[in-house]
Formats: structure tokens, C-alpha cells, sequence
């Protein structure tokens, strides 16, 4: 199975930096799936929208959680972009495959 994510990172530049990436999958059923692979063990459930995980920390967990989302086809300079604003890097999209 391929779980589609569409993601964001926020940075956060409150004296020492760090930064949350959520990605949104179309059920929770998909969400609760990917937050159990390996991969992305640093991320958890959303509280409030079941059907997105959240990862918030910085280096190197973000780097790591960063490599993870290139491996699954995420555009790095979409990830970390500051282009079109300091708080936001640009959506991006994954691809991650699940055991069935």
C-alpha cells in the first residue's frame, strides 16, 4: 500500500530553532499506519485532526525526520523552504509504502 501525505514545516525561530512538519493522509486509519512504521517513530497522531501526524524537535532528530520525507519523495527544498515565508516551508507531497 502507498500512503499519499501532504506536508508542511513550520520553522520556529524562537531563540533556539526548532521546527514541526505535519503531513495529512486522506483517513486516520492511513495516519495511524505510517506513525506505526519505523520510520517515522519520532512522530505522533495529531490530537485534534486524527488524520495527520506531527513531528516537532530539531537537530538531528529533524534532520533525520527530514531524510525520511526525501526518501519517500519529498522535495528538500520544498521542506525547508523560506521563499515565500519565514514561518513556512512550501507543501510538499510523500509517497510512503506500507507493508499490507
Amino acid at each position: 500500500m502507498i500512503a499519499i501525505g501532504r506536508g508542511q514545516l513550520q520553522h520556529h525561530f524562537w531563540g533556539t530553532y526548532c521546527a514541526t512538519i505535519v503531513l495529512q493522509f486522506d483517513d486516520a486509519t492511513t495516519a495511524a499506519r505510517v506513525v506505526e512504521d519505523d520510520r517515522f517513530c519520532s512522530w505522533h497522531l495529531h490530537t485534534k485532526h486524527r488524520n495527520t501526524i506531527a513531528f516537532h524537535g530539531s537537530d538531528p532528530e529533524l534532520a533525520q525526520a527530514i531524510a525520511v520525507l526525501v526518501a519517500c519523495g519529498a522535495d528538500r527544498r520544498k521542506v525547508e523552504s523560506v521563499a515565500h515565508s519565514i514561518d513556512f516551508g512550501d507543501p510538499f507531497t510523500v509517497a510512503i509504502e506500507l507493508d499490507v
